[in-house]
């Protein structure tokens, strides 16, 4: 059912579920009926209206979309609600202005989400996910979702089936931000949980797509026969268990960093830089489920919608990356230019779509909840029983979008529903369209304001623009048109009063959610099992058996290895019985003087040298030391975590971070002349250790060779003077 603002509420619903059932007999009351289409929605990331050849691109080449627009209709003055992702996607998904549904701005994260924030989407809001799961469709969100990170706000919350992706946008890497969070790697989930970090984003697009492909394979259509295996011949397979589905596909790319990703067949490959190489690699990914559709016999059966979160940031000219054009709209992403509200569009969907066609009537994402609801039968009286008894100046309408299938259908004499449409930048309201005009109303401060040179300093005037025969907006007839300048200022008023304006609330606000202490989205880490009966003693206690070392730095004693330390400190004391990729390893040292290390998955120079991931051993008071922390010798030259501190190698220039409470360490390492647990895990590209029981560094690596290299474990001689024991060494292997 859906989700509900009141205990009162519920029950209402109950009872329409109750009497929708009784009326269905048999039929379940959430089972498809046979007329429902299936719905993918493809919203890219940050791409330009001239960013695909439909729409004017030249250095770009996209003939999957070329493709797509031949056999659809293409949509030339469709918009989003906002210039930035967050609010943009808030209307997408709820069919509302990011102002009414609280994801326009707060306090802490001004209009983006950022990772760790305690705001999101409101669980009581109703997603169109919602609305297509209770209609019977199997729903997946696959990609960029910037909703909310936190488990009460992600995909799986809101009416999502199933989710993989990342949580939001792929620039908001692991760093200490300005408010002295410590944001997580980029991390990858699957439904509510993180499967890797920091996520590769070369293969996002590849994967994402990969995911989408088997989705819809999944979900076939019920009757619909499967291709036969070509290769030997089976007999089509007839899927009898699936629903109409609904595939969000996010994507990520072109995204938010100054070179975006591709994966290795795409990289280089654009005249546009790294930022067409992304672009070209989303058009090989929308050929791949059009061809998929087809193949399994479902293009006439499914609306696929292609379009962008927003316009691009774009680059001034002469600068060295390419980062999208919005030609010919005026201006670029994040403000209320044409160019960020206008995005380009394509609707496919063979025989029910006029093939090669174009709309020119302004139309909305915040149509797509009410028009995919019209399409799957569904009555949005039925879905919000308590809206349209609104407070005085709140608007009235279930939702502030349209259904709008009549222009999907080149339906004849079909007009825009639009009697009014808003341009907000955050709080602010400082656009309005009707027909052909957009005003840009006189503000007294204005923020960020596209055609006003100086924001915030002076009021701007009143601009008016015809976006139908003035694209590039280079004509300001406001003088001209004092008609229009009113009739549109009055529809900024109505708006002021519903949706708020700076720091005027509006009547038909509602508030984001909300939750108190929010976490980080991070890799769970594995849990030792230090009981387990697969541990192997790798140190028999007697002698070195296994081991190779030079002679006169290792000895054996009372069922303890001892360092006694050479001159020049070139001596490891090396395991030669195995080289694991994935294992525990668990032993017990004590520091007396000096400093030693243990070292996993290192590579064997010869000469009783090695060169890799070392746990230096060394007493948490001395200076100068890497203070039992996890991280690479010179062989790398990236950051590593630590315990405590965090050592950066480039180009032979060392510099220290640190990272952890000193007084915590102190209190977790024994007393120098103690024994202490040590607990290394290796597994994938992450690497854990911990000290009497307390986890002091977590390392996920972004080397793609890691996780697959093979290495020694050995103890390392630090020199003349280093008097380190070890005993208790057992190793377990992982999968």
């Amino acid at each position: 059912m859906f989700k509900s603002r009141s205990s009162l509420l519920n029950v209402f619903l109950t009872l329409i579920t109750l009497c929708t059932c009784a009326t269905a007999q048999l039929r379940n009351c959430s089972a498809a009926t046979p007329s429902q289409p299936n719905f993918i929605f493809i919203f890219t990331d940050n791409l330009g209206y001239a960013d695909i050849e439909p729409f004017g691109a030249e250095n770009i080449r996209t003939p999957h979309l070329n493709r797509m627009a031949a056999e659809g209709r293409k949509f030339t003055h469709f918009c989003v609600t906002a210039g930035v992702c967050t609010p943009s996607r808030a209307s997408l998904m709820t069919g509302c202005y990011a102002q009414r549904v609280g994801m326009h701005l707060n306090e802490r994260d001004f209009h983006v989400l950022r990772p760790i924030s305690p705001y999101g989407l409101n669980p009581d809001e109703i997603t169109v996910a919602e609305v297509l799961k209770n209609a019977g469709y199997a729903t997946t969100c696959i990609g960029k979702w910037h909703l909310g990170d936190q488990p009460d706000f992600l995909p799986t919350n809101q009416g999502f089936d199933s989710y993989f992706g990342i949580p939001y946008s792929d620039d908001m890497t692991a760093r200490t931000w300005d408010d002295g969070s410590e944001w997580p790697y980029l991390p990858l989930m699957e439904n509510e949980t993180v499967i890797e970090a920091p996520v590769d984003r070369d293969y996002l697009t590849k994967r994402y797509t990969e995911r989408a492909l088997e989705f819809i394979e999944t979900h076939a259509k019920p009757g619909r026969a499967q291709p036969a295996n070509s290769t030997n011949n089976q007999t089509p397979i007839t899927n009898n268990s699936a629903k109409p589905f609904f595939i969000y596909l996010p994507q990520a790319m072109p995204g938010s960093t100054r070179a975006p990703y591709a994966s290795p067949e795409f990289r280089g490959k654009s005249k546009a830089g790294p930022w067409g190489d992304s672009i070209e690699e989303l058009d090989w990914s929308t050929g791949q489920i059009l061809d998929k559709l087809v193949e399994l016999n479902l293009d006439k059966n499914t609306l696929v919608i292609w379009t962008s979160d927003n316009g691009a940031p774009t680059n001034p000219p002469g600068s060295e990356l390419y980062r999208g054009s919005n030609a010919p709209l005026h201006g670029r992403g994040y403000t209320t230019a044409e160019a960020a509200f206008r995005v380009p569009t394509i609707a496919w969907w063979p025989g029910t779509i006029p093939a090669g066609t174009t709309c020119e009537e302004l139309v909305t994402t915040l149509d797509i909840l009410p028009t995919f609801a019209h399409l799957a039968d569904v009555t949005l009286e039925d879905v919000y029983p308590d809206r349209g008894k609104a407070a005085p100046g709140a608007s009235t309408s279930l939702v502030d979008g349209h259904n709008i299938s009549d222009l999907l259908t080149a339906t004849e004499n079909a007009k825009s529903p639009y009697d009014a449409f808003f341009y907000y930048y955050t709080d602010q309201l400082q656009a309005v369209r009707s027909g052909p005009w957009k005003l840009f109303i006189p503000l007294d401060e204005p923020q960020r304001h596209p055609h006003h040179p100086r924001n915030g300093e002076t009021p701007s005037q009143p601009y008016l623009f015809n976006v139908a025969t003035d694209i590039a907006c280079q004509q300001n007839v406001a003088d001209q048109h004092p008609d229009i300048v009113k009739k549109l200022a009055a529809f900024a008023e109505t708006a002021r009063a519903d949706l708020g304006d700076r720091n005027t609330p509006g009547a038909g606000q509602r508030p984001p959610g909300k939750v108190d202490n929010p976490k980080p989205q991070i890799l769970a880490s594995p849990t030792p099992d230090q009981d387990s009966n697969d541990w192997t003693a790798i140190f028999n206690g007697k002698n070195l058996d296994g081991w190779e070392s030079r002679e006169g730095a290792w000895s054996v004693a009372d069922g303890v290895i001892k360092c006694n330390g050479t001159d020049d400190g070139k001596n490891w004391l090396i395991y030669r019985t195995a080289e694991p990729i994935n294992f525990e390893l668990k032993l017990k040292y004590r520091y007396l003087a000096g400093n030693s290390g243990v070292q996993v998955r290192s590579k064997d120079l010869g000469d009783f040298q090695v060169q890799g991931y070392q746990v230096e051993v060394a007493s948490p008071e001395k200076q100068g030391l890497w203070h039992h922390s996890l991280a690479p010798t010179k062989e790398r030259s990236h950051l590593a975590t630590a315990g405590y501190r965090v050592h950066l190698g480039v180009n032979g220039q060392r510099t220290e971070k640190q990272i952890g409470d000193p007084e915590k360490l102190q209190s977790t390492i024994n007393p120098d002349g103690e024994w202490n647990d040590l607990h290394i895990i290796c597994q994938g590209n992450r690497l854990l250790q911990s000290i009497n029981g307390n986890l002091l560094a977590d390392l996920t690596d972004d080397d793609k060779s890691f996780s697959a290299r093979k290495g020694v474990i050995a103890l390392q001689d630090h020199g003349k003077g280093t008097q380190v024991e070890f005993k208790d060494i057992e190793l377990k292997m992982l999968p």
